[in-house]
């Protein structure tokens, strides 16, 4: 008989699960976008036309993502019912 699982490994693999995100194409295109206006490759400007966004969300955007990774393109509540 094996001994229990200890609950903080239960708690970790249960995070770590729960941490896979899901991008949809829109999501993928915009996260790599977002990715080359912190990189320098483009403007805030030139990421503004290529998504159809203001400057104002691409600024909030590259925050997110600089902060999040990926997650932050993705809609806060997303996956809640």
């Amino acid at each position: 008989m094996s001994p229990p699982i200890c609950y903080d490994v239960w708690l970790n693999i249960t995070q770590t699960i729960m941490a896979l995100i899901m991008l949809t194409m829109k999501d993928a295109d915009r996260y790599t976008v977002i990715k080359q206006a912190i990189s320098g490759q483009f403007t805030v400007r030139d990421a503004a036309k290529i998504l159809n966004l203001s400057g104002r969300q691409i600024k909030r955007l590259k925050k997110q993502v600089r902060k999040d990774g990926a997650k932050g393109v993705v809609h806060g509540s997303r996956g809640n019912p």
